[in-house]
């Protein structure tokens, strides 16, 4: 599927909304051996480097995308490229930013923006020496995706095959918090890793344990995965297990669901609060004058332990599924790759030349 006929997104009066998503594969560069790397499907020419070409396809197009995900092989080791080219991006959009609020209204000038995302393996290194420790790197993301497919540091390192080069749940737990707020964990679901419905509920609580709140669980792309890989492949069955508990259990409410042409669908989950639709720091601020202590006192804990968490289950479905989903769907995206050669195709499997 591909659709160019507009620009980022499009809304329809019937809540029906309809967007473009740009995933970069900006290097083949990685610390990892993982079983089931998309990037080992992939025809060797595609993933030759050549950032000038790259680059100039990613700025010409960047207009084109709701969504622009960098990813890899680790894009920790090219992290001062990929910033650059968001910068520019960035720059480039300022200087029509006031002609745009003059003549845009409402949510069409939200709808203008576009999100900038980076989905990372955790090389050690590289995370904590350019994201952790540099602001301003941090700051161009909107949200950073860390892949952790297991809570345990020693099994994480196993299914990537990375060698003791990933970040441990120790750093995690000392991540600036204003980066964990707009990270996500995403985890892969397989053999020998997270695999059964007690895996996924006791992952989550790990997850909350470090402040992360937004968790997403996956299972094999088949297109495009190694053969070797598909027979570890999780039972998606799982998947829906885990949804009743969260919804019957434990409160959670299904509030998105978005189907991807690439070949999945997204359904989030998140447990509502008494203090949807209110800001916080406003309530705090309130508490605050009303006590006179900066944490609000006795009245700190009213916060449920699960407000604001969002977990999410990313699921690889058949070509005839996917064609009845999106069919019927209100939110639906397009997806395209960009590679490190500097093609671009109007799908993730590299078949759809653009």
């Amino acid at each position: 599927m591909a659709n160019f006929g507009f620009e980022k997104i499009k809304r329809s009066n019937e809540g029906e909304v309809t967007q473009n998503q740009l995933y970069v594969t900006y290097d083949q560069i990685c610390q990892c051996d993982c079983l089931g790397c998309r990037n080992k499907g992939l025809p060797k020419e595609e993933m030759e480097s050549n950032r000038k070409l790259l680059n100039h396809a990613i700025m010409k197009n960047a207009e084109k995308f709701r969504h622009i995900i960098f990813g890899g092989g680790e894009p920790l080791y090219q992290i001062d490229h990929i910033v650059k080219v968001i910068h520019k991006i960035k720059k480039r959009r300022e200087k029509i930013r006031h002609k745009l609020i003059r003549l845009l209204k409402g949510k069409t000038v939200e709808d203008d923006k576009i999100s900038f995302s980076m989905t990372t393996n955790g090389e050690r290194n590289g995370f904590l020496g350019s994201i952790d420790q540099r602001c301003w790197y941090c700051h161009q993301f909107d949200r950073i995706i860390l892949s952790r497919y297991h809570y345990d540091d020693h099994v994480n390192d196993q299914l990537f095959r990375a060698n003791g080069t990933l970040m441990t749940a120790y750093d995690i737990r000392n991540l600036c918090g204003a980066l964990r707020n707009k990270m996500q964990l995403s985890c892969l679901c397989q053999e020998g890793g997270i695999q059964t419905s007690d895996d996924i509920l006791h992952y989550i609580e790990w997850g909350k344990c470090f402040g992360i709140r937004d968790i997403m669980f996956s299972n094999y792309q088949q297109d495009i995965t190694p053969d070797d890989a598909k027979q570890k492949d999780c039972d998606t069955e799982v998947f829906k297990k885990v949804q009743r508990i969260l919804v019957e259990e434990q409160g959670y409410e299904l509030v998105d669901t978005f189907v991807f042409s690439a070949g999945y669908k997204i359904s989030t989950y998140r447990k509502p609060t008494i203090f949807d639709g209110i800001d916080k720091m406003s309530i705090m601020i309130g508490i605050s004058l009303i006590t006179g202590r900066v944490d609000g006192g006795i009245f700190q804990p009213i916060f449920d332990e699960d407000e604001g968490c969002t977990i999410s289950f990313r699921e690889f479905i058949t070509e005839e599924e996917i064609e009845k989903e999106w069919s019927g769907a209100k939110k639906r995206t397009y997806n395209y790759s960009a590679m490190p050669n500097g093609a671009m195709y109007a799908d993730w499997s590299c078949k759809n030349l653009i």
